[in-house]
């Protein structure tokens, strides 16, 4: 099986996955994996990191939102 890294772009600003306002300070990220995905005959895996930041709107901290 092969692996896919995705690095984020800086320049984009993280929205809130739950209401779509503009996220606030850093809280954490974790990792998702996307698996058994085909390209060229390959098995392949795409691993990306998604944050966690505050949400003013919701009060709470928040998922980025993943386009």
């Amino acid at each position: 099986m092969r692996e896919i890294v995705l690095e984020k772009d800086e320049s984009k600003v993280p929205l809130c996955s739950a209401c779509g306002h503009k996220l606030g300070h850093y809280h954490d990220r974790y990792s998702m994996e996307v698996k058994h995905l085909k390209v060229f005959g390959w098995t392949a895996s795409l691993v990306f990191f998604r944050e966690k930041r505050h949400c003013d709107v919701c009060n709470k901290v928040r998922s980025e939102l993943i386009e």
